[in-house]
């Protein structure tokens, strides 16, 4: 290794520290870009006019935020779960009023 660089992670690349914390509290060495998987987006979706500047996650919605203070609240897509119990329950319910 070359004086004063990075840590090498076996990857054949120098690494500088990173920002990021490591599970034992000390500093933990960022990718090389060559180490990273770049995935392309399926789909592009304007959330605001302007950049989004804070993005939260809840079980139900995702708020997003630009930086005029514009907030939204999206729906999640219901779970297969939650869309399977509301299918039984119509059938139960459609069963139950119907005469036989």
């Amino acid at each position: 290794a070359l004086a004063g660089a990075g840590p090498s992670l076996g990857l054949g690349h120098q690494r500088k520290p990173s920002v990021g914390k490591a599970p034992g509290g000390g500093m933990s060495p960022s990718l090389h870009s060559l180490d990273m998987n770049v995935v392309q987006p399926s789909m592009q979706h304007r959330l605001h006019l302007e950049p989004t500047c804070d993005i939260a996650f809840t079980e139900h919605f995702v708020v997003t935020a630009d930086h005029t203070g514009c907030v939204r609240t999206w729906e999640r897509p219901a779970s297969l779960q939650r869309v399977s119990m509301t299918l039984r329950a119509a059938m139960q319910a459609a069963t139950a009023g119907s005469p036989g």
